[in-house]
């Protein structure tokens, strides 16, 4: 939680344990623009507390600080893959954050709800991305690679699919991405799902 709040807040020269200089935060940071909060829900309640404060009120402590705390002017986009109203009747999501974000929602789908055009278009736009970051040249999909997507439920929708994607363009010798390069549990999986032959008939 300290190690968070010193990210997002901003910290003091010596306002925590092994903090060394002063540090701005990532909401000072984002002055004037947006800043985007993944797994919101995963945020501890004595931190939620100030993000409310942030958001609320447009202001920022830094840890360690004693001086008046710091103006933001941000635009806050948050994400989580949990059921904040239960987490909130729970008691473990702040129900004043809760309401205070949720002025905007949006519900995306899980990926095995995507259709298999979608899905594979997705994991091309990946394939591009990656190969840009590890500056490779441009790879393609093997039909065999895009039937073991395509037959893969996706428990880690999105972000499982880029991690697939990147694990896949590290491991590729050549610039075609087969199934033995991506991750092992999808290739796994795919053989699991795989029909048994038919027994051969004999001729009557």
């Amino acid at each position: 939680g300290t190690l968070l709040e010193g990210v997002g807040l901003g910290q003091r020269k010596g306002g925590v344990q092994g903090g060394g200089a002063d540090k701005l935060g990532e909401g000072k940071k984002a002055g004037g623009g947006k800043l985007f909060l993944d797994e919101v829900g995963g945020l501890p309640v004595p931190v939620q507390a100030k993000v409310w404060r942030a958001v609320e009120d447009g202001e920022v402590q830094p840890l360690g600080s004693n001086e008046a705390p710091l103006h933001v002017d941000v635009r806050l986009v948050c994400a989580t893959n949990r059921d904040l109203p239960a987490m909130m009747r729970e008691g473990t999501f702040r129900a004043d954050l809760y309401y205070r974000l949720s002025v905007m929602t949006m519900e995306l789908p899980p990926l095995r709800a995507y259709n298999d055009d979608n899905l594979e278009v997705m994991a091309r736009v990946f394939l591009k991305q990656s190969s840009e970051r590890h500056g490779s040249t441009s790879y393609d999909l093997s039909p065999a690679t895009i039937a073991v997507l395509l037959a893969h439920d996706w428990p880690g929708n999105v972000r499982e699919l880029k991690n697939a994607i990147e694990h896949a363009v590290i491991m590729a010798a050549g610039a075609r991405i087969e199934p033995g390069h991506l991750p092992n549990h999808l290739v796994r999986a795919k053989t699991r799902q795989a029909p048994a032959p038919e027994p051969a008939r004999e001729p009557t």
